[in-house]
């Protein structure tokens, strides 16, 4: 693992961005400590960034506080990925101006280049991007990886609120998590690891939910991108579930079809993306923001569409094999893993470090 990396050091726009997330989640953190139990009421977090090239993230406990590392590798490929979809004329063409956008030639199979954090100062080498031509768009993706950076922290954060690194303590583990690492948890006295990261996405999905779904929100997803005959409100969800569905297939590349249910690893990115989306909508649903009738039309103009384009373009993780195959198999299982979440709900009721209201926003399993 790298040393910390100074957001300051580094060019713009970057530095800007990444003191924002961090002051966000430092604010976000201050705001819940009334919340929180003791002794947990007083331990500080701390969240940095870290110069490495490597895709991961940690949360984790020292003996005075906790902290959370976000590796440079992740923030570049999330935003070289939603640069790169923005720079496709036949996605979400509804954003901005499609007119000077070219698709790539040859397929991605390696996914988007990165985008390089780059330090002032400092000549850069050469390097490759997709970017969007159109202000609009180039506008629309930076602000959805932003996005998708702050799910990330959120997801970190939850894993430290929801009392996750004390469950490790408790079994005789180092009280660290890494979102990529071979290493499973398992025992029938501990939530196994695929229960810790549904946990800490429903928890993350609890709060983005308020910050990209939030009435005040609206003039801006429709506005200030320019998304034509597009409803605030329709365009900041639309938004959140192509957030949402990047960043998973980012983070994990794998492209079969789920089949079975395996806790003792992550749950499947299609699987994962599809519970955290459904949830958000039922948020929305219970704000009266949506009904449940509006969620075919939404995801026609969400998710559709980023799965067609992701398979056009040949990128790793797109789900092989015919679309029908995909439905029964990610339903089937988003509902085991719900119904093996409710099941060791009594577990985690007891570690959590403050009240477990992101559990209870949303109508349980039956």
């Amino acid at each position: 693992m790298g040393g910390i990396l100074d957001p300051t050091a580094l060019a713009e726009p970057f530095d800007n961005i990444l003191t924002d997330v961090i002051d966000f989640a430092n604010n976000f953190f201050s705001s819940l400590q009334g919340a929180i139990t003791f002794p947990w009421s007083s331990r500080p977090l701390h969240v940095s960034f870290v110069n490495d090239k490597n895709v991961n993230a940690f949360a984790g406990k020292k003996k005075n506080f906790d902290y959370i590392f976000i590796n440079a590798g992740v923030i570049e490929k999330i935003y070289g990925t939603m640069m790169g979809m923005l720079s496709i004329p036949t996605f979400l063409p509804g954003i901005g101006s499609i007119e000077n956008e070219e698709a790539p030639e040859q397929a991605l199979n390696g996914g988007f280049p990165r985008m390089p954090l780059l330090r002032k100062g400092v000549e850069p080498e050469p390097f490759q991007i997709c970017i969007p031509a159109d202000e609009h768009r180039n506008s629309f993706a930076m602000w959805l990886a932003e996005c998708a950076v702050t799910f990330l922290v959120l997801h970190e954060i939850g894993h430290v609120l929801a009392g996750h690194l004390e469950i490790l303590e408790q079994q005789g583990l180092a009280p660290q998590i890494a979102e990529f690492s071979d290493s499973r948890m398992t025992g029938e006295a501990m939530p196994p690891t695929g229960i810790l990261e549904y946990d800490a996405d429903t928890f993350a999905s609890h709060a983005a939910s308020f910050l990209d779904l939030h009435p005040k929100s609206d003039s801006d997803w429709e506005g200030v991108f320019d998304w034509d005959n597009v409803p605030g409100k329709e365009a900041g969800f639309i938004a959140h579930a192509v957030m949402i569905s990047i960043l998973f297939r980012v983070l994990e590349v794998r492209g079969q079809a789920p089949q079975s249910l395996n806790l003792t690893s992550h749950p499947h990115p299609a699987v994962r993306s599809n519970l955290a989306i459904s949830r958000s909508f039922s948020l929305a649903c219970d704000s009266e923001r949506f009904t449940v009738t509006d969620l075919p039309r939404i995801i026609q103009s969400s998710l559709i569409p980023f799965e067609e384009t992701w398979a056009e373009l040949g990128l790793p993780g797109q789900r092989l094999g015919n679309p029908s195959t995909w439905a029964q198999p990610i339903a089937r299982l988003s509902d085991q893993l719900s119904q093996e979440y409710e099941r060791w709900q009594p577990s985690l009721k007891d570690v959590a470090r403050l009240p477990r209201r992101w559990h209870g926003s949303w109508p349980t399993p039956n």
